[in-house]
């Protein structure tokens, strides 16, 4: 409005609309007033600032009694809170005036964080070396937030707040994923007059941790085949047992049994071919396979060695992060990028074949059995997925949860989103277990059996999805979308860019970037 209109001509320019809205600035019909600076009109309950408390419509200074007042340059939250001993704090001053009595500050730079309650009123820009006098639309009070904190919250209630030539700055977020968010309205009702309200930059998201490898995650090693001559010789050489490794997530990787050792057949001494390995487990077509049994003229352990194990398949991978977030009355929350699945285990090593036996080959010539191969390996675990990455901070100039809102005039302006968080990389698996030795044998009439294979490696971890990018939005609402009435400026961000994928993005399952909005829905 022009400053040189005079009380009686700015009322006659009253919008309609503080008619019918909260705290506005004139009595409606059958107002009931007091001489304080509040009226009540008797049908409704609605409330209003008396013409003569309105600094913005009067061209002297606001008169002593119409609230309490505020500078942070000359006032002191333990005085009075009058024009000659103003408080010093906007937070201490709503604090004592409550719904009841108007706050006044000087046009000066406060660095706090205010929480008005319902019903609340605040006329800002006022010039305290002439009087707390309203000089013109440019001038305003100046309220800082601190990082990581909302500057300005409207408090629920009933009640409208009103609020008039206050700028208010949030800082950029510090904290990782953290946002920057000017003004949050939280199931209220409130008219904003000729404001400034700044988001700063949201945080970038936290890139996902990576685990190192981990010994625990290895293999478990094949056992050792017996000696020719140290088994019933009617029954052969048991070969070494079969192990078993139990990963997390329920997997299991198994080394193949080691094949027996041969025996003597009774009563014509002669010996029977040692029994082949067995295939290690999970089955995997070409690898893990059981050496062959000692049948006989040149067998030897290129045969009857156990094979290894192949290497376990890697995790599946996280998703990247897609969607909106939520906003609630606590602020913004981003997605964050899926966690990669456990890596599968590594094959067991196939289990190795066993000698013959012979006869005469032992101690005082008693036929003996040959002797047996050993078990393989298991494969090693599967290493774990890699975390996502966090989502990042959003910028948000107002954000209206369930509440009423009018925007008189006045701008409001968002920064830039923060960047998703890359999600980490998977886990390297353990390494296979050793296959078992064979046992030793009693010359070339009765060999030495063969080794068991080793177990493949588990396989790595999928790797961590990116985190969602954040959000640049001038109003962002959960309900009621805010209404824009006179010259409104609105200036919109950037967004923040999805994290990538672990793994530098293998999968191709990066973060989706921040949405940039004038004004958005939640």
């Amino acid at each position: 409005m022009p400053t040189n209109l005079g009380g009686a001509a700015r009322l006659a320019l009253l919008p309609l609309a503080l008619l019918t809205l909260g705290v506005s600035c004139a009595p409606a019909p059958e107002a009931e007033c007091t001489d304080g600076p509040i009226c009540e009109t008797r049908a409704t309950g609605e409330r209003y600032v008396v013409p003569r408390c309105v600094p913005a419509w009067n061209d002297g200074p606001v008169p002593a009694d119409c609230g309490v007042f505020v500078s942070t340059t000359l006032g002191d939250d333990d005085g009075p809170g009058t024009q000659d001993k103003p408080f010093r704090t906007l937070a201490h001053a709503a604090q004592i005036a409550g719904e009841g009595r108007p706050i006044y500050a000087c046009a000066e730079d406060f660095y706090e964080r205010l929480v008005l309650p319902a019903g609340a009123s605040v006329f800002g820009g006022l010039d305290c070396q002439e009087g707390y006098r309203w000089k013109d639309k440019t001038v305003k009070t100046r309220l800082y937030g601190s990082p990581d904190e909302v500057p300005l919250v409207l408090a629920p209630g009933p009640l409208a707040t009103r609020i008039e030539d206050l700028a208010v700055f949030a800082a950029d977020a510090t904290r990782p994923g953290g946002s920057s968010i000017a003004l949050l309205a939280d199931h209220t009702h409130a008219e904003l007059w000729r404001c400034d309200v700044r988001a700063g930059e949201g945080k970038d998201g936290e890139n996902g941790a990576s685990l190192p490898s981990d010994p625990a995650l290895d293999g478990l090693d094949g056992l050792d085949g017996q000696a020719a001559c140290v088994a019933d010789p009617d029954l052969g050489t048991p070969g070494g047992t079969r192990v078993e490794r139990m990963c997390e997530g329920g997997s299991v990787t198994m080394g193949g049994q080691g094949g027996d050792g041969g025996a003597i057949l009774p009563d014509s001494l002669q010996s029977t071919p040692g029994k082949a390995g067995e295939l290690g487990t999970p089955a995997a077509p070409s690898f893990g396979l059981g050496g062959a049994g000692d049948a006989g003229s040149g067998w030897s352990c290129a045969a009857g060695k156990g094979a290894p194990g192949n290497q376990g398949s890697r995790g599946t991978p996280g998703t990247g992060a897609a969607g909106f977030g939520r906003l609630d009355a606590t602020g913004y929350f981003g997605i964050a990028g899926g966690t990669g699945g456990f890596g599968l285990p590594g094959q067991g090593g196939g289990g190795a074949g066993g000698a013959r036996g012979a006869a005469s080959i032992c101690a005082n010539a008693t036929p003996g059995a040959g002797a047996s191969g050993g078990s393989g390996g298991t494969g090693g675990c599967g290493g774990h997925g890699g975390m996502g990455g966090g989502a990042g901070g959003a910028s948000i100039g107002i954000a209206s949860i369930e509440s009423t809102i009018v925007l008189w005039d006045g701008r409001v302006a968002v920064h830039r989103g923060g960047r998703g968080g890359n999600g980490a990389d998977g886990q390297i698996g353990g390494a296979g277990g050793m296959g078992g030795k064979g046992g030793t044998g009693k010359g070339l009439s009765a060999p030495d059996a063969c080794p068991g294979g080793a177990g493949g490696a588990g396989g790595k971890g999928g790797p961590g999805g990116g985190g969602l990018g954040g959000p640049a939005v001038v109003i962002a609402h959960v309900g009621a979308e805010p209404e824009l009435r006179g010259a409104v400026s609105l200036a919109t961000g950037k967004p923040g860019d999805g994290g990538k994928g672990g793994d530098g993005d293998v999968a191709g399952n990066r973060g989706a970037p921040g949405i940039s909005a004038a004004i958005r829905s939640f």
